[in-house]
């Protein structure tokens, strides 16, 4: 796969709404101005992340991680690094932050796409400034009764929340709740939500 490859499935999605349509412009925008270098995130600005959004085989269940550096319950995922399989990334990136291994990708390619902000903060040892993760989230379907573990350095609980109960884990990050809400709609009924 190559940036190329990534630019097209981009242009190919269909937003579902009109900020998804405005952040497919700004996918757009990058992945044709700054090609491969999108990929590193030595392009400080911004740079190319892939998520993962996984559910139990019941669509009752997300897996997810509290994440040391934002203090919240996530989603998983993280930088390209040069990786442009953005679904191989995504599901690299479960498998090191959870141990999850058994997952089946529910559709055949991303569910989502988000321009993210992401506050300046500190990891390991060193600032890093504020800046934009270009993002494409991928739905799975996992295995609840496999084993989970953390990962210290980014990480310090990964457990199967109820879907019902998401808001209530998330709700101090009110616009990520959105974002998985809007994934977990293609896969979940919508009356586990508990707002809209």
């Amino acid at each position: 796969m190559n940036y190329i490859d990534v630019l097209n499935s981009v242009k190919k999605y269909n937003p579902l709404n009109e900020a998804e349509a405005c952040d497919k412009e700004q996918i757009i925008w990058l992945l044709e101005n700054y090609k491969e270098k999108a990929f590193s995130r030595n392009l400080m600005f911004g740079h190319i992340t892939a998520s993962g959004i996984v559910v139990d085989e019941t669509h009752e269940y997300m897996l997810m991680c509290f994440h040391n550096i934002y203090k919240s319950w996530a989603w998983l995922g993280g930088h390209a690094d040069g990786e442009m399989d953005l679904e191989k990334l995504a599901r690299r990136e479960i498998l090191e932050e959870t141990g999850l291994d058994d997952l089946h990708l529910f559709q055949d390619s991303f569910s989502s796409m988000e321009v993210l902000a992401v506050d300046g903060h500190i990891k390991k040892g060193k600032y890093v400034p504020t800046h934009l993760h270009y993002n494409l989230t991928y739905l799975y379907v996992g295995d609840k009764s496999k084993k989970v573990f953390i990962k210290p350095d980014e990480n310090s609980n990964v457990k199967w929340i109820k879907i019902k109960d998401l808001y209530d884990h998330v709700k101090n990050d009110h616009d990520m709740y959105h974002i998985y809400k809007k994934n977990l709609e293609r896969i979940v009924c919508k009356d586990l939500f508990t707002i809209d």
